[in-house]
């Protein structure tokens, strides 16, 4: 099975573009939900959002999540797949119930490298970066999600 996982050799977004450029384009009024249960890689992908003049909102797990997904619109989901409580596969189907749109604008992020049926749930519903990852990587997986 071929995982979309994002290289940090790079993808190239468009031809003649950098991704900074893309993805400040991208940026403009887009409303980002990130799911994660690690305080601090939650805060680092809110910050550099953030820097790139993003909305951003953070969950720390699944229930917290699906109440945000409830009440407000999202561009974009960045899904912590190894959560504990309503993991990552749970709630992104249940998202998918709620707003489709969002659930097929998904990054999925962990510590972990996915196998078997998690690697291919995520093959068919977004795209993978295994953390950590640099702010190059974050970008080029929001151009290909969103770009």
């Amino acid at each position: 099975m071929a995982e979309r996982q994002i290289p940090a050799s790079g993808i190239t977004p468009r031809i003649g573009e950098g991704t900074g450029a893309t993805a400040q384009r991208l940026n403009e009024g887009k409303r980002v939900l990130v799911v994660d249960d690690d305080p601090i890689s939650r805060n680092i992908v809110r910050d550099l959002l953030l820097s790139r003049a993003f909305e951003v909102d953070g969950a720390e797990n699944g229930h917290a999540a699906l109440e945000k997904v409830r009440r407000h619109r999202y561009d974009l989901l960045i899904l912590d797949i190894f959560l504990p409580g309503l993991d990552g596969r749970v709630l992104h189907g249940s998202i998918e119930k709620i707003d489709p749109t969002l659930a097929g604008r998904t990054v999925f992020i962990s510590h972990w490298t996915p196998t078997g049926a998690i690697a291919e749930y995520i093959d068919k519903h977004g795209i993978f970066i295994r953390k950590p990852f640099t702010a190059e990587d974050l970008l080029r997986g929001l151009v290909v999600t969103i770009g």
